[in-house]
């Protein structure tokens, strides 16, 4: 139970809901069920990392939004867009969840500030930023190439599922058969422990935090082109 009391859980109510409404366990909703939690998916295992490692972001949501809009802005063909190809839009969103997850990684790691306070702060900026570059207003007008990822499908599965398990088997990959893997599960365990066996302590902190906005920005972006909508 205490090392698998989150399966446990999910099973069980996959089995009430399962008997609750007799749809619930069909192909055809289970994709569309993945299809909705794709997105915040990517971005959980960002921070799912994060908290293993003893930290956190609060500004998740923020980036999440920020991302969103600064890639819907690259490719938008509306008033305010540059209409640049969507590979430059979807470039730009994550860019800037990197830049955003740099900077709160590096304050965490250089200026000993905890993380809590740190992104907080971040949070607020990106708010702020979301704002001012969207004018306060839904961005739209994207191309079709760009909306690819968001809303089409290979077969049956639609491509923000088939990201987010790529992002999953990845993250168990780093996470299990990588040396920085293992320094983020020491660093969670023990820091000084882990500084004192030789450890780069700060830099693992900041690559956690730019892995991290990577997935942020990356699942802004593929919200965007799914919503058709930032």
């Amino acid at each position: 139970l205490s090392n698998h009391g989150i399966l446990i859980g999910f099973i069980i109510i996959v089995i009430l809901l399962t008997i609750a409404t007799p749809n619930f366990l069909t192909a055809s909703n289970i994709i569309n069920v993945l299809r909705q939690i794709s997105c915040i998916g990517i971005a959980t295992v960002g921070v799912g990392i994060l908290i293993i490692m003893g930290q956190n972001d609060l500004a998740i949501g923020s980036m999440f939004a920020l991302a969103g809009i600064v890639a819907g802005l690259t490719v938008s063909s509306g008033m305010g867009g540059l209409n640049l190809p969507p590979v430059v839009g979807y470039a730009v969103g994550i860019g800037a969840g990197i830049a955003v997850g740099g900077f709160s990684g590096m304050i965490v790691a250089k200026a000993r500030i905890p993380a809590f306070i740190v992104t907080m702060g971040t949070m607020s900026i990106c708010r702020g930023l979301a704002l001012i570059f969207a004018h306060g207003m839904p961005v739209g007008n994207f191309p079709d190439a760009f909306n690819f990822l968001g809303s089409a499908s290979l077969g049956p599965i639609p491509w923000p599922v088939i990201i987010f398990a790529l992002v999953v088997l990845g993250s168990y990959f780093i996470m299990e058969k990588r040396p920085l893997g293992r320094y983020i599960y020491a660093v969670g365990s023990n820091e000084e422990a882990a500084r004192a066996a030789g450890i780069h302590v700060d830099m693992v902190k900041i690559k956690a935090y730019l892995f991290e906005g990577a997935l942020v920005g990356l699942a802004g972006t593929v919200l965007a082109g799914r919503m058709k909508s930032a």
